[in-house]
């Protein structure tokens, strides 16, 4: 995961693939190498690896946030709505389970909803990687300003995963034209 948050996606995937080699029964091993197929581009390809780390913990919270994330990242908003009831009746305080909500909520055009989720979130406590995600929220629930903000935010605490950032994100789609996403990017490909 290191790897990733530091821009350096085919190691990332590299670590992943040694882990499912070294612990094949541990779902977070499948969950990680699921999510460094994102940083490479490849999304797609994470879907069988993380629905496998289901099939070995149906309850943990990490590997449903994580393909809740991969189906909207794939368009498939009803997986990823499913991923994100059941963070939020299993776990409603969990900060990635509103994450993954309020991103659902844009995605599907309920931006008044996913605005008004993400209104009274406190971003002091969370780690850089999830701050990240709750800018994809922001910027699809149509807030750039706020999303630009929170990805520096993200960018400055240390995750800078350039490539993923710049290119493969579909969520940063809304923020690349604007003049302050380049010089946040250009924070990410520095670091």
């Amino acid at each position: 995961a290191a790897y990733m948050a530091a821009g350096q996606p085919e190691l990332g995937l590299d670590a992943g693939r040694r882990m499912v080699a070294c612990d094949p029964l541990a779902s977070i091993s499948w969950m990680i190498l699921g999510a460094a197929r994102w940083f490479v581009g490849r999304p797609e390809e994470a879907v069988p690896d993380l629905e496998h780390g289901l099939e070995l913990d149906p309850h943990n919270l990490l590997v449903h946030w994580a393909a809740g994330y991969t189906y909207a990242t794939v368009g498939r908003l009803a997986d990823a709505a499913r991923h994100a009831t059941f963070l939020h009746e299993n776990a409603p305080d969990n900060p990635y389970g509103w994450q993954l909500l309020s991103l659902v909520e844009g995605l599907e055009g309920r931006q008044d909803a996913a605005l008004e989720r993400l209104r009274n979130i406190d971003l002091t406590p969370r780690d850089p990687h999830n701050i990240f995600h709750l800018s994809e929220s922001f910027a699809m629930a149509g807030d750039t300003h706020r999303a630009l903000e929170v990805l520096e935010m993200a960018v400055d605490q240390g995750f800078y995963p350039y490539p993923f950032i710049n290119e493969y994100c579909p969520f940063m789609a809304p923020l690349r034209s604007l003049p302050e996403f380049a010089g946040i990017l250009e924070k990410a490909r520095v670091k």
